[in-house]
């Protein structure tokens, strides 16, 4: 299922890596039918302005799969999210230009709440605390870094990738204010 606009110009080709800096920050659609999460890879074609103008949904692809491969049951849904989207226009020679490119809707299962919740452990030595948090590149773009919070206040972060400071830095705890 496509939806077409015609063009006078030829659109430019991006590939995943261009694409990165011309995607707005969208988040995967929660949705009660997912059961995991469910990717939807789309043709996408966009004016100089970066709104969508032609969106196809591919089938998933599976190498060797000896049974025909049917469109996912989430393609229009993803069809509609993708013609909702618009990308900062791409660029040639300095000019706006349309483009075509693939991109991906993700569906993931609704937010499940814990039903046991539990306090947080009294603590007896400070020194031993340690918070940690460590995030992925995702795709591609998502941000990359590791973060640590220890029990006497200091703050350890390694940025990896699509972060401001991409250096390991340690900020002792007297520096706090």
């Amino acid at each position: 299922m496509s939806l077409t606009l015609s063009g006078a110009e030829e659109p430019v080709h991006v590939d995943r890596w261009e694409l990165a800096q011309h995607r707005m920050k969208w988040s995967a659609i929660r949705s009660p039918e997912a059961t995991k999460l469910e990717v939807v890879t789309m043709d996408v074609e966009v004016d100089p302005q970066g709104r969508v103008t032609a969106v196809t949904a591919l089938p998933p692809y599976i190498l060797r799969s000896p049974q025909p491969i049917r469109m996912s049951p989430f393609a229009e849904q993803a069809i509609a999210e993708m013609r909702s989207r618009t990308y900062l226009p791409f660029l040639q020679n300095g000019k706006a230009t349309p483009a075509t490119f693939q991109d991906y809707v993700f569906f993931l299962p609704p937010e499940r709440l814990r039903s046991v919740h539990r306090s947080f452990p009294e603590i007896h030595d400070w020194s031993t605390l340690r918070i940690g948090l460590k995030r992925g590149t995702c795709f591609g773009s998502c941000p990359a870094y590791e973060l640590e919070i220890r029990g006497d206040g200091t703050v350890r972060y390694k940025g990896q990738a699509h972060v401001a400071v991409t250096a390991n830095t340690k900020v002792p705890s007297s520096a706090k204010t």
